[in-house]
């Protein structure tokens, strides 16, 4: 009879927590370390690309900063805290490539630049308008992070 009730009272609490609004709740990733103190609305944008990429340096600074302002964000020269780094790395003549969009900053007192965990990267191989649109993506997905971290997260 007392194991009848245990396994009765197994069955309610399962369903208790299948409806349970707690179990369904996504979690939400914190982009409060994207906040800057001074002027959310400028960005230091650093890009490089690898000589073997049919995309340029110059064609990624491009792309990286357009979609930039697409986001009402303007890039300027100067370090901020956080700066955008995306790096376009081409692994062979097949178009695979990884593309590396992150921020950080430049710690002085270490010399040295720090970068945030989440990272908003991408590997794959396609032609130089896939790659690229890859990167356009990356950085979308980026700065909706730090729009959120600076203009909708109190």
């Amino acid at each position: 009879m007392f194991g009848f009730i245990l396994i009765r009272m197994k069955y309610l609490f399962t369903i208790l927590l299948l409806l349970s609004p707690f179990s369904f709740a996504e979690i939400e990733i914190s982009v409060s370390h994207l906040k800057k103190v001074y002027d959310p609305n400028s960005l230091k944008v650093i890009t490089t690309a690898d000589q073997e990429c049919a995309t340029s340096d110059k064609e990624l600074d491009n792309i990286v900063k357009g979609a930039v302002i697409r986001s009402r964000i303007k890039p300027i020269q100067e370090l901020t805290d956080p700066s955008l780094f995306v790096t376009l790395n081409c692994m062979d003549n097949n178009g695979t490539v990884v593309i590396t969009s992150r921020f950080g900053f430049y710690d002085v007192d270490r010399g040295s630049l720090v970068y945030f965990a989440l990272q908003y990267n991408r590997l794959g191989t396609g032609d130089k308008q896939y790659i690229e649109t890859s990167v356009k993506d990356s950085v979308d997905q980026a700065m909706t992070d730090y729009i959120r971290a600076n203009f909708f997260v109190d």
